[in-house]
């Protein structure tokens, strides 16, 4: 798998990182700072919580890994 890197980015005013196609921000990043890291689509909707930004973004590249595992599966072989 290629090396991907994180783009800091401004999401509804909030730092994020832009990682793939995805955003990683802490959502408490004024009060608990750290505490609440989520991988987000661009139009807001949670796809999971996770402790650190590191564990977001191994999240993003398991999904990934897990999307090219079905596509190469044998459901889309054609006999």
């Amino acid at each position: 798998m290629s090396n991907f890197t994180s783009k800091k980015i401004n999401f509804r005013l909030r730092d994020a990182y832009l990682y793939r196609d995805f955003i990683v921000m802490d959502e408490y990043q004024n009060y608990m700072k750290g505490q609440g890291w989520c991988v987000k689509y661009d139009n807001g909707k949670t796809l999971c919580t996770q402790k650190t930004k590191k564990d977001c973004i191994a999240w993003v590249d398991q999904y990934y890994q897990d999307m090219d595992d079905f596509t190469n599966s044998s459901v889309f072989i054609n006999d």
